[in-house]
Order: structure tokens, then C-alpha cells, then sequence
């Protein structure tokens, strides 16, 4: 397949990278653009879809996102390197077809209340130099019981421990930003695999690190996937903690700290 141009770049110089999972997010993603675009109305950026994980031809519904605006970019099969999550994977040919040097980077099930606030959130940020920022993360399509309301409270507690007491810089996949050639040389070093490998290796390449927990300004990602049950939750927190533990540490071999290569096919297809 022939890799398509760069884009020429935007104006303002802002790019939202979108990775779309064919098999689940073509679906949903059309809600997360109905909150882009308040922003899209007065703003110069662009954003951009990188579609993937799909066989045969073009699937259905892409000819009406690039209607709504979007660029497109078609990756039927993702180089996806050895541990290393399909999402980021997505993210490097995102940037690397980006014309802009601030991106930031969202999934494509999360919901924005504010998004021009967030987006000159970002903006902000990035033209008083920092270059890698994240605001606060909450949920939305939250099953019902106590022990994924425990679940969430542990995702909070966490995220507040790693940013405040070990002053690590938070970044998940659903909401975050980066100076576009940072991101790519982090990457293109083995830095990331994961997306919480980002805001530690940006730091170590000297980037100026901003966290926003203003309500405002606050992304929303599903909760789709969550299933509750006390058992299921202590081994999930076992597991991250094992996992954080294993993959945060900053060096040129992260992919061969996370095993996400054991995942299942399924961990990026639609949940049953």
C-alpha cells in the first residue's frame, strides 16, 4: 500500500489524531465529531481519522466522515511492533502525516462536553512551550454496581498518586497532547509502546510537562468495557499495579516491557 502524502499543514497548526478500529469504532465515532464540532466551526485545525483493522475494501460510513470535514487516512493492517498497542501504533502514522506540530491525541468512544475550552486549553499550553499536557479523565456509559464504582474510584486514586505523590506525567490514550516531532522521536527510539509511556518519555527528552484537573475542561471515556464482580476487580488492580510497575520506566526498550502481545485479538474488537 502506498502511504499517503503529508497533509499540508493547518493554519493554526493544531492536529486531533483519532485512531478508528473498524471492527467497533466506525459505529460511535460520529458522536465524538457531533462534539467536535463546535470547535471545528471556529477553529482552523484539522482533524484527523486513522482507520483501521479492517479487510477486503473501503468499509462503509468513511465517505460520510470525510464529508463532515475530517482528513482520512486508510490503514487496513497496522505495522504494529512486538508488544506494542495497536492505538499507538495508529497514533505514529497519525503524526507522522500531520502537517501541525501541536497534536492531541483522543479516542474515538470518548465524549468532550467542552471542546473548544479543551482544545484552547491546549493551545494555551502549547504556545507557552510545553509540550506533552493532560486533563482530567471521567467515564461515561457506566454499567451499574458498586464494584465498578470502585473500579473507577481506584482508576482516580491511582492517576492522582502517579501525578501528585510521584510526580509521574499522566497521559492516557482517550485525552492528552504532544509536540508532534517529540512524539514521533520518542517513538521511532522504542521510548512508547503504551500510552501511558508518553508523558515520562517526553519528559526525558526535555519537554515541559501541564495537567489540567478543571471540570471544564474534562474528557469523558466508556466504560463500556468494565464488568464488575469484587474478584475481577482486585486482580485488575493487581494487574495494573504489576503493569505500571513494568512499564513506566523510561528507555529505548518499552515494548519489551509491556507483553501486550499475549492480548487476546478480541482486546481491540467489539466487546460481546
Amino acid at each position: 500500500m502506498t502511504p499517503p502524502g503529508p497533509l499540508r499543514p493547518s493554519p493554526a497548526g493544531m492536529t486531533v489524531i483519532i485512531p478508528v478500529n473498524a471492527q467497533v469504532d466506525l459505529a460511535i465515532v460520529n458522536r465524538l465529531l457531533d462534539d467536535l464540532q463546535p470547535w471545528m466551526a471556529q477553529d482552523a485545525g484539522r482533524v484527523l481519522l486513522v482507520i483501521n483493522n479492517y479487510a477486503g475494501d473501503e468499509p462503509p460510513g468513511v465517505a460520510a466522515l470525510r464529508a463532515r470535514g475530517t482528513s482520512v487516512i486508510m490503514e487496513p493492517r497496522l505495522a504494529v511492533r512486538h508488544g506494542e498497542v495497536p492505538p499507538v501504533a495508529a497514533r505514529a502514522v497519525g503524526a507522522r502525516q500531520a502537517g501541525s506540530g501541536l497534536l492531541v491525541h483522543l479516542d474515538a468512544d470518548v465524549r468532550i462536553p467542552d471542546s473548544p475550552a479543551l482544545m484552547r486549553w491546549y493551545r494555551q499550553q502549547y504556545a507557552e512551550g510545553v509540550r506533552v499536557a493532560a486533563t482530567a479523565v471521567e467515564f461515561h456509559e457506566v454499567p451499574p454496581g458498586v464494584s465498578i464504582r470502585a473500579r473507577i474510584a481506584a482508576h482516580r486514586t491511582a492517576r492522582w498518586v502517579k501525578r501528585v505523590i510521584f510526580r509521574t506525567p499522566v497521559t492516557r490514550g482517550s485525552n492528552y497532547a504532544t509536540d508532534r516531532d517529540l512524539f514521533l522521536t520518542a517513538y521511532e527510539r522504542g521510548m512508547i509502546a503504551d500510552e501511558l509511556n508518553v508523558g515520562p518519555a517526553l519528559v526525558a527528552l526535555g519537554a515541559r510537562y501541564a495537567y489540567s484537573g478543571d471540570p471544564n475542561l474534562r474528557v469523558l471515556t466508556s466504560a463500556r468495557r468494565l464488568r464488575g464482580g469484587w474478584l475481577r476487580l482486585v486482580r485488575y488492580l493487581a494487574y495494573r499495579l504489576a503493569y505500571n510497575v513494568r512499564a513506566l520506566p523510561v528507555d529505548d526498550r518499552a515494548a519489551n516491557r509491556t507483553r501486550r502481545s499475549r492480548d487476546p485479538r478480541s482486546r481491540w474488537q467489539r466487546p460481546d
